[in-house]
């Protein structure tokens, strides 16, 4: 079976279609085409299951949390006195254009190139990066234990690195030492262990012993501080985050979570820059909205000061060269691969400053790097759309009603048995991040099953409240509701007008929905267009006027000219069994539940392989699972 999922992918196509450069040079919102078109389109907006786009404006912290706050309703807008429910124009273009962009073959270049990073020491080459596993030649390549690889050293201002020693020291030694007890035990980041400490990097005298030491996982080679206090050398006492809370497992007679605390000494006289580093190390330091988290935030704005030091552990490439570094010894090390990599692996062409298709019609911005700085090119786009307005008045969100409170999921990228292309739906190894041929699934898409919208509930924390810091509230409209609005196009090529008309109606196919809004994962959503009138002007009059289906037929032949077989491509049948709701897949639309107050992450257990989870999963095609409604 493979892993259960609400969202898929249309498989990226290693050939981009690129209409060419004469065609690029006659886009022009002045010089009339030959064979242009302009007019409009009136559309009505269909809500063929719950619809949610939350209110727009500014609402202060407070609103997200009460369950009153008109934040929580549709988004309105006041037109002529009166308020209404309305759909952005700017989210049905977005809608359109992402169909648009699949169906043309055009480029997936709008992305994050984000180099994210990994923190698993179940994973076999995070252990390899991190870790070498030493061997006795004279008695048989016998293994002896394992010596990392991490080194140590200060961050200083300026992005330079003055790389030190390191020793590990037992928090129990440092208890003893301390003689008053501090927490630093519990689960905790290296912030909170500092000011229950009382100081921060405090300068203790101690003996290094180099050596291999017992430990849970085998023998390890280290340098160990002893004899705190009284000792030869002057380090300063170095905490790093607490996971778990310490203990000791009496059964198996062993020390059991994080144990080890370092002291950094004997600093070295070179500095080294480092400042390739930082877009990395930033961005694996902080949240989804780019705010740094609570230690980097700290020693961010130590570093500022004068003789501000931040102490870093850091591994080298093979030449020497600083490869990464992080506020732990075990840090988050980032993969090999960013997003843009992975897309290029597939064909460079995604990510050419070129325009395809959907660029000319919808318009876009382009900027490159030349040698004189950056230079941008745009092209304002020749389709635009209205608001889409509902006009009934007795549509209304009863505010006694209290909102749906759920957990709205968020994919993640790293989350490689989905994201990146696997051997299979079962696998002996994954491909990541840290391939250097890993390659990006495809465009992600959510199908659009026609099913009862399911609100997962919120967990709760361990008092019994609910965790707001994961809840969204929501109050979306009934299914029925419909809206009206038009869609203006100017001077459009047939070819063009065409793959806007085929994006609309999916070619004609009246079995396929689109999605648009919040909760498309929830089975919220779910929208049929209706193109009630199309107002043609040619801008040769001697010419006749062509029908809706004529012009889908020249971009049916544009597209066929461009990509053998494109009707039947493995990305059009993918696109569309997504959009059809009346075929439904065998494998449930949810999310792997991840409960740590119940110890469940089906996310991990997915990717282990053992009798109680069985092989190892991955996500396979859509339509590799389907079946027609009955």
């Amino acid at each position: 079976m493979t892993i259960p999922s609400p969202y898929n992918f249309v498989p990226l196509s290693k050939q981009v279609v690129f209409p060419g450069k004469t065609w690029e040079k006659t886009v022009s919102h002045d010089v009339p085409l030959k064979e242009g078109l302009s007019g409009s389109i009136d559309v009505t907006i269909n809500a063929e299951s719950p619809l949610y786009i939350r209110n727009g404006g500014k609402w202060p912290d407070q609103a997200r949390k009460n369950p009153n706050s008109e934040l929580q309703d549709f988004f309105t807008a006041e037109i002529n006195g009166k308020e209404h429910y309305i759909i952005p124009g700017t989210s049905i273009k977005g809608m359109i254009r992402s169909v648009c962009e699949i169906a043309s073959f055009g480029k997936l270049d709008k992305f994050s190139d984000h180099r994210y990073s990994v923190r698993d020491l179940n994973y076999s080459k995070y252990q390899e990066k991190l870790t070498d596993t030493v061997y006795d030649e004279k008695q048989g390549k016998k293994k002896i234990g394992y010596k990392s690889k991490v080194k140590s050293g200060w961050l200083i201002d300026g992005w330079k690195l003055i790389p030190c020693k390191h020793a590990r020291v037992e928090a129990q030694d440092l208890e003893h030492y301390h003689r008053n007890n501090p927490n630093i035990l519990g689960k905790q980041n290296a912030i909170k262990k500092y000011e229950n400490w009382g100081h921060f990097l405090e300068a203790v005298d101690f003996d290094p012993q180099t050596g291999w030491f017992s430990h849970s996982c085998g023998q390890l080679y280290y340098t160990k501080a002893e004899n705190l206090g009284n000792g030869k050398k002057e380090g300063y006492i170095v905490f790093t985050g607490q996971p778990f809370r310490r203990g000791y497992n009496k059964y198996k007679k062993r020390k059991m979570g994080k144990h080890m605390e370092f002291i950094f000494y004997d600093n070295s006289s070179n500095q080294i820059d480092v400042s390739h580093l930082k877009k990395d190390f930033e961005f694996i330091h902080s949240d989804e909205k780019c705010n740094p988290n609570d230690e980097w935030k700290y020693w961010k704005k130590e570093m500022k000061n004068e003789d501000g030091t931040v102490p870093v552990f850091y591994l080298e490439n093979d030449d020497g060269s600083i490869h990464s570094m992080g506020l732990a010894m075990m840090y988050r090390l980032p993969y090999n691969c960013t997003i843009g990599d992975t897309i290029e692996h597939t064909s460079p062409d995604h990510l050419k400053k070129k325009p395809d298709l959907a660029d000319l019609i919808f318009g876009y911005t382009h900027t490159e790097e030349k040698k004189g700085g950056k230079e941008t090119h745009t092209l304002k786009g020749r389709v635009q759309f209205s608001h889409f307005i509902n006009w009934n008045s007795s549509v209304k969100i009863e505010h006694d009603k209290k909102p749906k409170k759920t957990v709205m999921g968020s994919p993640r990228p790293t989350f490689y048995p989905n994201y990146l292309v696997q051997s299979g739906e079962t696998v002996n190894t994954y491909t990541t991040f840290m391939d250097d041929t890993a390659k990006i699934r495809g465009w992600k898409r959510y199908p659009a099953e026609e099913r009862n919208p399911e609100y997962p509930p919120v967990p709760r924390k361990k008092n019994g409240e609910l965790n707001t810091d994961v809840m969204t509230m929501l109050r979306p409209l009934p299914k029925g509701v419909s809206f009206t609005g038009n869609i203006r196009f100017h001077n459009l090529r047939p070819e063009e007008l065409g793959a806007l008309l085929w994006s609309l109606t999916w070619g004609g196919n009246t079995n396929c929905q689109h999605q648009i809004g919040m909760g498309k994962a929830l089975g919220l959503g779910r929208v049929t267009l209706n193109l009630s009138q199309i107002n043609l002007i040619p801008n040769d009059p001697t010419v006749s006027t062509p029908d809706r289906n004529k012009l889908i037929d020249r971009y049916k032949s544009f597209m066929e000219s461009r990509i053998n077989n494109w009707e039947t491509s493995e990305q059009i049948t993918e696109l569309l069994a997504m959009a059809d709701v009346t075929r439904e897949s065998n494998v449930p639309l949810k999310y792997p539940v991840l409960d740590p107050e119940n110890k469940r992450n089906d996310f991990a257990d997915f990717k282990k392989n053992d009798k109680k989870t069985g092989p190892k999963q991955a996500l396979q095609k859509y339509s590799d699972h389907l079946r027609r409604k009955q």
